[in-house]
């Protein structure tokens, strides 16, 4: 097993696959460490959150206070927003169970301070079945993702609204989204919880589209594209 973290050719021989590494960053002059599983997808969101800059862009709010992440994965996002951001409060939402391990051990080792919540993002709370993948970074919700097996499993959902309750924040100053095709359903109609949101920054999948995100974000938001990591990632600042 090989994979790439930018430049740099990583091989693993098969008797050490599944034995978890400690990879190594800096953000904003702050070292973070955070493990990785020796799974391929996990080298990828390092390189792309810490080595591409998916999420470093200075059209993100300059000091948010309130961050939430939809689609935590194995926690770099929320790692590299504490540390860049170190005086924001921090919420992570992530579906899969073998993904909540790996944040709670990203988050203890990297001293992050974020609530974490072991659920599928769900527009109206319902729990939702999330089809495996074949690649473990695209579990999704959504059953025409590519690459889904036909086997799901069903997790608790909660909405956006919940979350924020549930935190006590009246506003959420950024969110972040990557939930593998689902946004499609969670933006759907200008849901009312984005009167909530003061800036949002997402990446989208297939059949979903630039056009559609910013018909469902309305006027109230300003859409731009940022292509930092080569992934369809989308930036939308609250206009009024």
């Amino acid at each position: 097993m090989a994979f790439y973290i930018g430049r740099l050719h990583v091989h693993f021989p098969k008797a050490i696959r599944k034995i978890p590494i400690l990879l190594r960053a800096e953000v904003s002059g702050k070292r973070v460490e955070v493990w990785a599983r020796t799974n391929g997808s996990d080298a990828f969101v390092f390189r792309e959150v810490f080595i591409d800059g998916a999420y470093d862009s200075s059209l993100l709010p300059p000091s948010p206070q309130t961050i939430l992440d939809l689609g935590g994965n194995c926690g770099y996002a929320s790692i590299f927003f504490g540390a860049r951001f170190s005086s924001a409060k921090l919420a992570c939402v992530e579906a899969m169970p073998w993904n909540v391990d790996v944040c709670r051990a990203n988050f203890s080792r990297s001293r992050t301070q974020a609530v974490l919540f072991p659920n599928a993002i769900s527009a109206t709370g319902e729990a939702l079945d999330i089809f495996i993948d074949t690649y473990d970074g695209r579990h999704s919700a959504m059953r025409d993702a590519s690459g889904t097996s036909g086997t799901a499993i069903t997790v608790p959902g909660i909405t956006v609204t919940d979350v924020l309750d549930k935190l006590g924040w009246a506003q959420c100053d950024l969110l972040k989204v990557d939930i593998e095709g689902y946004e499609r359903v969670l933006f759907r109609d200008t849901p009312q919880w984005l009167s909530r949101v003061n800036a949002i920054v997402c990446e989208i999948h297939p059949p979903y589209t630039e056009e559609e995100l910013k018909l469902d974000l309305g006027d109230q938001f300003s859409v731009r594209h940022f292509p930092a990591s080569g992934e369809p990632v989308f930036i939308a600042v609250r206009t009024r």
